[in-house]
């Protein structure tokens, strides 16, 4: 199981069987546990008690004749302080040899539930004083260790300079190979009280600096504190034969946590309705016992997790702090609208999407990282669950209760499937001529309930459960249930009008032949052979005047002006013909030819008369020699108006 800090938006989107739709998040207001005060996790942390609650090691790493003890000559505060004491003999207890380092240590083991998560995030998190005297040729080192329970290591050392001793992080060090991150404070000064204050929480999730400049992630808040210790080391100097030593008093030890009140918690799922009646909640302490606390008891920060279950499955864990919610949202999402089921995770993801929910699968998408338990209502057991391109073993189904719970580990598409399982072709398409077919049509996969999905090549699908469909100029062509035996590239029953254009005649049944008998800017007449009916899709540079099949002209089209694409709809396939050009008709020549007649008969009757005209003047003219010279006018000579004559 997995676990994190409480939070108002679920670590997880949660998907769901025959849900009817995705249900939005609803703001939540916080209400917080409000810390009470700060107290100190050491035990005796003054030596007023003798060493109760210590632990003084002089085998494991000491020297023989050094000495750990609760000593009332020197104190900081109060009557008594710890006195470490530090013989100069170099044989190892434990080894009964020789060494030239060795260090005897005195330890508390705080309780089995103290968090790191739980400690004050103040300056002086982690406060004691120390007093070094030095012995020999001169004082060693000082170190106070916080060790983890996952073995993780942090220390604060106080050395001398002048020995040479090497320190360094590194993220194998400590024992186990675990990380080691090192303080190496300024030295003390000698014969005096000094104070060691440290932001223990801030230095524990400080990133680990290592040699060389590069850096790792700083420590978990979610790790125990399961050791602390005072070292006072011996050191023998091989060049010089000189020992280093000291007796070191220790006094007023604390390590700071925070106390809270523990909170009434009440829940709710994704849409904000309660689930209290829903789900089972309990209180645990870190080593998994189970606490029988009542709210409003005064507690520990963080040494307890609330856990919540959902049919029987964890879906929540996370220790109880100061910004721990009283109302607590949830992973889980209702299945229906009656909420007769749930779907929930307790996955640490970032996002998990639904993107179908249809009686022949579930599919969604997790995003992020962590593992992932996820628990549905399901009435019917599942066929396969997949994840992307595989199908994955790690799931259970109970029949009696109906509920499927999976185990995982993957982030990406996820599916549970309730009919055999195929992967999705890589789909193309080609025209009649094989060749390949670019942008021209459009097409989707879309689900039993029409609504258009997106599983990428490769993915396990459903067999059977996807539909192809694809349009040209906004018309359906061609339509297909995805099953294995759906044949790649996709040949479609389509011709290229020429190939720089990119319009195409289009069928939507099956066509043996296809001949384009003229592609003019008049006309575009073409030939097909095959069964009908048909639907016959072109795309033009215009509106047709008329179209025409087998020579007569047919009114059963539509034009789309939008994708200027021409629908016909015939019974049979045949020779079509799409004029472009308005051409006369009988009527329109008839009304021509009576047009011209009428005309030539008007300009036969202005002829004749204008003659008339001309004669009737050239006889009156006669009388008037002085008007008339030859047979024109005489220019110059005549003044008014001519009026012709008048037959008297």
């Amino acid at each position: 199981m997995s676990s994190g800090r409480l939070r108002l938006l679920p670590a997880s989107l949660i998907l769901s069987f025959f849900l009817v739709g995705l249900i939005p998040l609803q703001s939540l207001n916080q209400v917080h546990a409000q810390p009470t005060q700060s107290v100190n996790t050491i035990v005796n942390p003054g030596f007023e008690n003798n060493l109760t609650s210590w632990v003084p090691d002089i085998y494991d790493d000491g020297n023989y004749n050094s000495t750990i003890t609760a000593n009332n000559t020197l104190a900081h505060t109060g009557a008594y302080s710890a006195r470490l004491d530090v013989s100069n003999n170099s044989t190892a207890i434990r080894l009964g040899v020789k060494t030239t380092l060795a260090h005897i240590t005195l330890i508390q083991y705080p309780p089995a539930n103290t968090l790191f998560g739980g400690l004050t995030n103040r300056s002086d998190g982690l406060s004691l004083w120390f007093y070094i005297q030095p012995k020999f040729a001169g004082f060693s080192l000082i170190e106070v260790r916080i060790r983890a329970g996952s073995t993780t290591e942090m220390d604060y050392i106080f050395t001398n300079p002048n020995i040479g001793l090497g320190f360094g992080n590194s993220t194998n060090g400590s024992e186990g190979g675990k990380p080691l991150k090192q303080f190496i404070l300024p030295t003390p000064t000698i014969n005096q009280w000094n104070q060691l204050v440290r932001n223990i929480k801030a230095d524990w999730t400080a990133p680990l600096n290592l040699p060389g400049g590069a850096t790792a992630p700083g420590f978990l808040l979610n790790d125990t504190i399961t050791r602390f210790e005072v070292d006072a080391f011996f050191f023998k100097d091989i060049n010089t034969g000189n020992v280093y030593a000291e007796t070191a008093w220790v006094d007023d030890v604390a390590i700071f946590h925070d106390v809270i009140s523990l909170p009434s918690f009440s829940f709710q799922d994704e849409t904000g309705h309660p689930t209290d009646s829903r789900i089972a909640s309990r209180i645990f302490d870190a080593s998994g016992v189970e606490a029988n606390l009542a709210a409003g008891a005064n507690i520990t920060s963080y040494a307890y997790n609330l856990q919540v279950y959902y049919r029987g499955y964890l879906i929540l864990k996370d220790p109880i702090g100061p910004a721990t919610p009283s109302l607590i949202q949830l992973g889980i999402v209702p299945t229906d609208s009656s909420r007769t089921g749930y779907i929930a995770t307790n996955s640490l993801t970032s996002n998990v999407t639904i993107t179908e929910n249809t009686e022949s699968q579930i599919a969604f998408t997790i995003t992020g990282t962590g593992n992932s338990l996820i628990v549905a209502d399901s009435a019917i057991q599942p066929t396969a669950v997949v994840n992307g391109p595989i199908t994955i073993p790690t799931w259970t189904y109970n029949a009696s209760a109906g509920i499927l719970s999976i185990a995982t580990g993957g982030v990406g598409p996820f599916s549970i499937s309730y009919r055999p399982v195929m992967h999705l072709p890589s789909i193309t398409f080609q025209d009649i001529t094989g060749s390949s077919i670019g942008t021209a049509i459009n097409w989707r996969i879309t689900n039993s309930q029409g609504a258009q999905v997106e599983p990428a090549t490769g993915t396990l699908i459903p067999d059977g459960a996807y539909t192809l469909d694809v349009d040209y100029g906004g018309y359906a062509l061609y339509q297909a249930t995805i099953t294995p035996s759906l044949q790649t590239p996709v040949r479609l029953e389509m011709l290229a009008i020429n190939s720089s254009s990119g319009a195409y005649i289009a069928f939507n049944s099956t066509v043996s032949n296809i001949s384009i008998i003229e592609n003019s800017q008049n006309r575009l007449a073409f030939s097909s052979t095959g069964t009908g009916p048909t639907q016959v899709f072109i795309k033009v540079p215009t509106k047709p005047f008329s179209i025409e099949k087998d020579g007569a002209t047919i009114s059963t089209w539509t034009y789309n002006s939008t994708s200027k694409t021409v629908a016909i709809q015939s019974s049979t396939l045949g020779t079509f013909s799409l004029q472009f050009v308005q051409t006369p008709g009988p009527s329109i020549l008839l009304l021509s030819v009576i047009i011209i007649a009428v005309v030539a008969v008007a300009i036969s009757a202005t002829i004749l008369w204008r003659r008339r005209v001309i004669s009737k003047h050239s006889s009156h003219d006669a009388l008037r020699p002085s008007l008339i010279q030859g047979n024109g006018l005489k220019s110059g000579n005549y003044k008014g108006k001519w009026k012709p004559y008048r037959d008297c």
